[in-house]
Formats: structure tokens, sequence, C-alpha cells
């Protein structure tokens, strides 16, 4: 048939023939409820494109209400225009929030994903109404679906950080957090991955070793400033160590790099007054740090590069770190607390067999086992060895004077090990003893409902 014989029929149409002629009386709204009706007529008849056209006619003159613009957002959907129907999804769910109407919202949002289950746009937003709304572990179990389907999946972790650290969480947001660090980092968004240390180093009690990957990523980026803050902040937590050496080494580094740092000037100057030489074999004496108003100019960076420029930073780091390539073997000899920094620091970097190496050394001693056994774990986990894993979460539930924080975080990784060798119904015993002590830790009852499905109940 012919388009103006289309057109024709169309006007033909009763709905359509009193919606013009309300049209022409300036009776909007009347016209508007006829189109609306054409369009159920259409919808009904199979005419899906037609109702849509008509029910945008419609919201030209802003006369679509809420129940009409959700049934919009629905044919969208059938029709397979999933961006538009998102986002007019979205515009239901905002003016049902402007009218207080919370749990419309929710109720909007649970049937667009059931129509557009790959829009992750549309979870974000429903776990963000259940966290403004209190209900913070709905909002971790959906950005846990989120990462069961896609695992690398960014935004999801940093939510999960921020949920788990409003919830006083902190090794779970930690995890999350450093998790994100680590895919910004592949990906080279490093700004990004900055952010998400920051959050490391703000919740962490010991967080040298976000410092330390904080430094070196503000060394790459060439933001000076950023990186001498965190050095500074380096240095001040060597000496709440009482790592009064490593701290001076920090603070002799900050003064090369900006030699007009004053708290480096200060510190320097008075650490001078009782300590002349320093273990490491470098000499300080008090003439050979220039006084602030002494200090040299900077050189210019030359064309091309930053005013700090990369390897430089990675240079210091290693520095800071105690790691020298051209040291003899055993020149350097580091303390328990420093291999487990170490160790972190390189697990962080994704170099998982020196992160190894310094946990082990770290195990040894009685007050870091719980922690380093933990992390020996997550390194074999990483390197796919699940059966080594195993052994040192238990050697870390065997360690005296273990806390119940400690043990219900060990209990639940020994399961994921235990899931992974393939020891299914050790890892559902696991679990169940995490159940025991704290029913909301992670999703812990969600591993249980699926291992307790596997096995028929």
């Amino acid at each position: 048939m012919a388009p103006e014989n289309n057109e024709r029929k169309a006007v033909e149409d009763p709905y359509l023939a009193r919606a013009q002629e309300y049209v022409r009386d300036g009776r909007i709204s009347a016209a508007c409820a006829e189109y609306l009706r054409y369009a159920d007529k259409c919808e009904a008849g199979g005419d899906l494109m037609t109702a849509i056209k008509y029910y945008y006619k419609v919201d030209e003159y802003q006369l679509l209400d809420i129940k009409s613009r959700k049934k919009l957002a629905e044919l969208l959907a059938r029709v397979g225009n999933k961006s538009r129907a998102v986002s007019t999804y979205l515009e239901v769910v905002d003016e049902f929030l402007t009218q207080g109407l919370a749990e419309d919202a929710v109720d909007v949002l649970r049937n667009a994903m059931a129509q557009v289950p790959d829009r992750l746009t549309l979870r974000y937003r429903l776990a963000d109404l259940y966290e403004q709304g209190g209900q913070s572990q709905k909002a971790v179990n959906i950005y846990l679906q989120v990462l069961e389907d896609h695992p690398d999946e960014v935004g999801a972790w940093e939510a999960l950080g921020r949920l788990y650290a409003k919830r006083n969480s902190l090794a779970e947001a930690v995890d999350a957090y450093l998790r994100a660090c680590r895919f910004n980092e592949e990906t080279g968004n490093l700004i990004a991955a900055a952010k998400d240390y920051e959050a490391v180093a703000t919740l962490k009690g010991d967080n040298a070793a976000a410092l330390k990957k904080l430094i070196e990523i503000y060394g790459r980026l060439g933001f000076k400033n950023e990186m001498v803050a965190r050095m500074v902040d380096l240095a001040r937590l060597s000496e709440e160590r009482g790592e009064k050496e490593r701290a001076l080494s920090i603070y002799s580094k900050i003064i090369e790099i900006d030699p007009g740092n004053e708290e480096a000037q200060s510190r320097l100057g008075k650490a001078i007054q009782v300590i002349s030489v320093l273990p490491t074999g470098n000499s300080l004496t008090k003439d050979e740090i220039p006084a602030p108003d002494e200090a040299p100019p900077e050189a210019e960076p030359a064309p091309g590069e930053t005013a700090f420029p990369p390897e430089r930073a990675i240079k210091t780091v290693d520095d800071l770190l105690g790691f020298r390539p051209d040291a003899g073997e055993g020149e350097v000899v580091e303390s328990p607390q420093v291999c487990y920094d170490l160790g972190l620091a390189y697990l962080e970097m994704g170099i998982t067999e020196e992160a190894i190496h310094y946990l082990q050394l770290a195990s040894h001693e009685a007050g870091l086992r719980i922690r380093a056994c933990n992390m020996l774990g997550l390194c074999f986990l990483e390197k796919e060895m699940p059966d080594m894993a195993v052994k040192e979460f238990e050697r870390g539930l065997l360690t005296p004077d273990v806390t119940e924080d400690e043990t219900v975080g060990l209990y639940y990784n020994l399961g994921v090990a235990c899931e992974r060798f393939g020891d299914y119904r050790r890892a559902l015993d696991e679990y169940r003893k995490v159940y025991a002590i704290d029913i909301d830790y992670l999703d812990v009852r969600e591993k249980i409902r699926r291992l307790r499905a596997r096995d028929g109940g």
C-alpha cells in the first residue's frame, strides 16, 4: 500500500480524527488523550513503531504522564532500541524520586533490568538507590552480581570499596580498591589508579605499600608536588614505626627532588644533632644540607620532558623500598615488618614471586604470621595454586591468638581456595563457619546457596 494511502487510513481512524479536531480547537490535553488511545490500539495490533511514534507526539506537548512514559520505555525495549529504552526508564525513575516515591523508582529499575539485562547503568542506579535508602547490603549484592558477569568492571570494585568503607569493613574495602587500582593501572588510567590508592592509604593503618605506589604513579605522571607530599607521608610513617634511619633516607631524597621542602629540611636538621652516619653507609653532615634560602634553582626540563622524569621516579621508589639491583646478596637486611610491606608492595605491583619471597620471611615473625599467611594464600590463588593457598590459610588459622575478625577472613579465603581446588564439600563447610560468625560477610550466603544447590541440598 502506498504511503499516502497509509496516511489517509490513519486520518480516517476515529481516535486520530478526534485528536485533529481537538488540536484545531486548541484542546491539546484532549487531543493527547486520543493519541494515547490510538497508540494502545496500535500496540494491540502489533504495530509497535506507530505506537511509539504517538507516545513521542504526546511527549512533544509535554503531556506524557509517568505511567505513559514507563509504557514508552517498555515499547522501546521490545523493539530493541536499548539506549532509548534505558534513558526513558531513567527519566521515569527521576520523576518518581521527585515525587518522593522511592519504592516505585526501585520497581521501575527492576522491571527495566528484566527488559534490558545487559545495561550496567540500570544496575548501578538501583544500587545507588539502595545505598541512599540505607540498604547497603542490597547495594553490595548488586555490585557483586555485576562482578560475576564482568570481573574487570572497575566502577563496581570502586563502589564496593566505598560501601565497605562506610560499613567499616576496612579489609574488604582495601581489597576492593586494590583490585580497582590493578585494573586502572593495566589500562593505563593512572589518575584513576592514584585516586584509588589514595583511598587505600586513607583506610589502611599500615599504609606504606599504598604510599609507595602513589609515589611511583605520581612520578610516572610527572606530578612532582603530589609525589613529594606522599614521600613526606611515608617518612612520617617510618618515624612513627621507629624506623628513624629509613625516615632520614626518605627526607634526604625529598631534598634531592625538592630542595626547598621545609619539613624535610627541619627533620633532617634535628636528626643530624643526634645521628651523624646512617647505617646505609651514606654520611650526612650539616654542611651538605642546603638551607631553604640557599637551595639551588631547579633545572628547566628539556623539551618533551616532564618536570620529574618517570624513570627517576621509579628509581626513587626502588631506593625507598630498600632494593638496590647492584647491591651484594645479604647487604641489605630488612626487618620482618619491612619484609611484610615489601611483600604487599610487590603483590600490588603484580610481581607475585617477589611478594611470596618477602611474605614468607615475614611469616616467621609471630606478630605478623596471621596477616602474612593470609596474603601468601592470596598470592598462591593469584598463581592458580589453590593447594598451596589452602596450606597457608590453614597455617594462619593454627596461629595462636588469632582474633575472630582474622578467623572469619581466613575461613572465607580457605573456602574460596577449596572451591578452586575442586573440594566443594569442604568449601561449603568453610563458608558455613563464616556464616556462623557473620551472616552478612561479603557474599557468603550466595556461595552457600550455590554450593548447596550444586550438591542437591
